[in-house]
């Protein structure tokens, strides 16, 4: 059972799941309650959900895959904004208030995932379980990862009030626990907010019990069609610290999700990149120039800063006006290094140094004047490290390349008018060329002109939909798809549809039919005084005749 909340759902016809299928949704009926209130004429009935709250039943299939789904739902006015629902191997429980101190705590049986809402200010949410001793539990809390503005503070305590263990601010603001448990016996988990804020948006689910977790796998990523050995680092693994995987040749290049399956269950998810470079391992001695590890780009570099004040030195040699991008990526992948990047020539002269392009991790974009032997060297900002301390080094030429993003994401277009969509294109590497960007898809009725994104384009155009009056109403999934030349070849992206900032997996249209009424500005201008009153006149038409005017 799902419950949604937000604006106009009582004439929902449908729902929508973007991703991995296997999912499937429909209204949950009214609940029944062991008492209820009766009229003697009718017309009073209990009430079910109301035009803010939606309790939706979704089916899972048992081979369905682990991992984040978008749902949305629609209705003849339109396709809603997507939000995320998980799909888990463990039993989901729902908070039940009261539950806000430990005389109310909501008896929980683990393993399962709890689901609550901090909604009010200085409140704390408690769970009470029962545990035997030696068992090595852990509390995942997963809200910042997934939007929420929660800044969780999680703590365990025992039957007498007395805290044994907190977290804050392990994944991100997110609290992660792993208790051993000391004796047979019951134990409180409690959940607030940091700053004690609270709201209808302050959501979390708190993974609970004796399962798999994965701090990491290392190397974080290896080359496509080639195997790796990985080292794994978690708890809960059933003493599995290596193993051996295959890349195909035909495995999806990016990041994807990889889990630990144990005899205990499903692991917390860690990402794995899947690349085309050849790979190298750094290996130890490698702190100064006078042991640098010798690599060929373009190349992948695996490697972790060992120790406290531990430096990786690596050596290559290029070819005049050769151009070559180093990248570090590291807390993409959840490792604790802020990287610090220095490019030097033979003799130690430092050429570039950067920390901070993308989050934590460090870029340098480096034109060679001159060929030659040069060495680029990877530290922790803050000189620290240790077996967390992972990271690829990526060394390749610069690609030039664009993306292109388009807003909003469920356009709506009346009959016999129009409707806009903004495109926005980033262009990367030094790419400047013109962009062609055209909606696919569109259903019958409804056309739309491509628009071109002139070279070096700063701004956001539109794209502009225009529905016949023989368009069919309805809901339609369109795409938008960017065309360039690069390198004297056409390339094409697709387009990312953003909601609410973020990107989102599909995009909708919506025909509405044609509107009993329209409303038109008379007044194109008006001049308005600071704390001030204006006054505009619009014209309010019927499609037969016109209305009153004022």
């Amino acid at each position: 059972m799902v419950t949604l909340e937000g604006e106009n759902l009582r004439e929902i016809a449908g729902f929508i799941f973007s991703g991995d299928g296997g999912l499937t949704a429909t209204n949950a009926p009214p609940p029944v309650y062991s008492a209820t209130l009766e009229s003697n004429r009718g017309g009073i009935v209990p009430a079910g959900d109301d035009e803010k709250t939606l309790r939706v039943s979704v089916t899972v299939t048992p081979d369905t895959p682990l991992g984040a789904r978008e749902l949305r739902v629609f209705a003849p006015a339109g396709v809603s904004e997507p939000v995320i629902v998980n799909v888990d191997f463990l039993r989901q429980l729902m908070e039940a208030e009261p539950n806000n101190d430990t005389n109310h705590a909501q008896l929980v049986e683990l393993p399962t995932a709890v689901n609550g809402v901090i909604k009010e200010a200085a409140e704390s949410d408690f769970f009470r379980f029962k545990a035997r001793k030696d068992q090595r539990l852990i509390f995942d809390v997963d809200a910042f990862r997934s939007g929420s503005p929660l800044d969780s503070s999680l703590a365990l305590l025992d039957t007498a009030g007395k805290e044994l263990a907190r977290s804050e601010d392990v994944n991100g603001l997110d609290s992660l626990i792993e208790f051993i448990v000391p004796e047979d016996g019951e134990f409180f988990l409690q959940i607030r907010d940091f700053r004690y804020k609270s709201g209808k948006d302050y959501k979390y689910r708190i993974v609970s019990g004796e399962l798999p977790y994965l701090d990491s796998v290392f190397p974080f990523g290896a080359r496509r069609g080639q195997s790796v050995e990985v080292a794994l680092r978690g708890r809960n693994l059933d003493g599995l610290s290596k193993m051996k995987l295959k890349i195909e040749p035909n495995a999806p290049l990016g990041q994807q999700e990889i889990r630990a399956h144990t005899t205990k269950g499903f692991s917390n998810p860690v990402l794995f990149d899947v690349g085309e470079l050849g790979e190298f391992d750094e290996t130890e001695p490698n702190n100064a120039i006078t042991n640098a590890n010798a690599v060929s780009l373009p190349v992948v570099i695996n490697g972790r800063i060992q120790g406290a004040k531990d430096a990786d030195q690596f050596k290559f040699k290029v070819e005049k006006n050769q151009t070559f991008v180093f990248e570090v990526e590291a807390s993409r992948f959840g490792s604790p290094l802020d990287a610090v990047l220095y490019l030097t020539d033979a003799k130690g002269k430092v050429i570039q140094q950067n920390d901070d392009a993308v989050g934590a991790d460090a870029r340098i974009e480096q034109s060679f004047g001159e060929a030659g032997e040069y060495f680029i060297k990877v530290r922790d900002l803050l000189e620290r490290g240790g077996e967390d301390f992972g990271y690829r080094l990526v060394v390749r030429p610069p690609k030039p390349d664009f993306i292109v993003n388009f807003f909003p994401d469920t356009p709506r277009v009346s009959r016999g008018s129009y409707a806009v969509v903004n495109v926005e294109v980033q262009r990367q590497s030094g790419f400047a060329g013109a962009v062609e960007a055209r909606l696919e898809d569109l259903p019958p009725g409804v056309t739309a002109e491509p628009l071109l994104v002139p070279p070096d384009s700063a701004i956001s155009p539109m794209i502009v939909l225009h529905a016949g009056e023989e368009a069919v109403p309805g809901h339609h999934p369109v795409k938008l798809v960017g065309r360039g030349v690069i390198g004297g070849q056409q390339v094409i992206r697709q387009g990312k549809p953003q909601a609410n900032g973020r990107a989102a997996r599909e995009a909708f249209l919506t025909v509405l039919d044609k509107p009993s009424f329209t409303i038109e500005p008379v007044t194109l201008a008006a001049r308005v005084e600071q704390d001030g009153l204006s006054s505009t006149v619009r014209k309010a038409s019927r499609a037969a005749r016109p209305l009153a005017c004022g």
